[in-house]
């Protein structure tokens, strides 16, 4: 299937209720969190081994914990924290946009398949409105992220194989 312009997202109308929906999902990940605190074994894990890689300490295990070997995801919670401050939420906010990017993408993904902005906005709703998505992307957990890398390599695939 090939489309006339080779645009991975739909154009016209339906880019400003989209933008909408981006800042309505990312506003409603985000709402609260610095009211949410650390909580559970692996944030602390995770915000203590994120602070040693800003150090330049690249480790995968802090004391006897069980080794955490997820180089990207500890790059991106140490980024997180450069950038949002060494706060509690940090990680959290990170995810938050994150996964307003996951929204983008998955909307996106449903505009390759079928061509129609009706079919890529009703999409992106339905993942704005996943109650997992939302829980994934309050915390510290990988989760997101991963999403996230699925996401963009389905959009390249299919973008490459709709626009050659």
């Amino acid at each position: 299937m090939a489309f006339s312009g080779a645009t991975v997202l739909p154009t016209g109308k339906v880019l400003l209720p989209l933008a909408i929906l981006f800042l309505a999902a990312v506003g409603v990940r985000a709402f609260g969190l610095p009211d949410i605190g650390v909580g559970g074994n692996d944030t602390i894990l995770y915000y203590t081994l994120a602070e040693q890689w800003l150090k330049g300490n690249y480790v995968f295990r802090i004391g006897d914990s069980v080794p955490l070997f997820r180089p990207v995801s500890l790059a991106f919670n140490a980024v997180a924290l450069q950038l949002f401050g060494h706060t509690d939420y940090a990680i959290k906010l990170a995810n938050a946009l994150v996964d307003g990017c996951n929204l983008l993408l998955v909307a996106s993904l449903a505009w390759l398949l079928s061509g129609r902005a009706i079919v890529a906005f009703c999409s992106a709703l339905t993942y704005a409105l996943l109650p997992v998505a939302i829980w994934a992307a309050r915390g510290e957990l990988p989760h997101t992220l991963s999403t996230f890398f699925t996401l963009t390599a389905m959009v390249l695939a299919l973008a490459a194989v709709t626009y050659t």
